[in-house]
């Protein structure tokens, strides 16, 4: 499985062309960083359209869905990014996406 996180500091032109899910997932990830929740949001749902067995695309969405003041639908992707992330064997997102859970009122991180 592809990870982009895992080779951010390799140079630009070893990365290969960019796949429309890793374009709406750095651009969601830009407007997350700034604070503009909706257009986050926008742009992760997209990715996840393209990829949505990526967990950590789940786990953006989640923190623009808590930003926004919706603590619900937050859950609901980061129980769905946990589920992709444990497919993946990926123990290291799946630790992560049981941490911002258990930040949750009424946290309930079992899959």
């Amino acid at each position: 499985m592809y990870n982009d996180d895992k080779i951010r500091f390799l140079p630009e032109w070893s990365r290969g062309p960019e796949t429309a899910s890793q374009r709406d997932a750095r651009l969601g990830r830009q407007h997350l960083a700034k604070g503009e929740w909706d257009k986050s949001m926008s742009y992760l749902t997209a990715a996840i359209v393209f990829e949505p067995h990526n967990g950590g695309y789940w786990l953006d969405l989640g923190r623009a869905l808590l930003g926004m003041g919706d603590s619900q639908l937050a859950r609901d992707a980061w129980h769905a990014g946990l589920v992709w992330s444990r497919h993946a064997n990926d123990e290291t997102l799946a630790a992560e996406l049981e941490a911002s859970i258990a930040t949750l009122p009424n946290a309930d991180v079992g899959v």
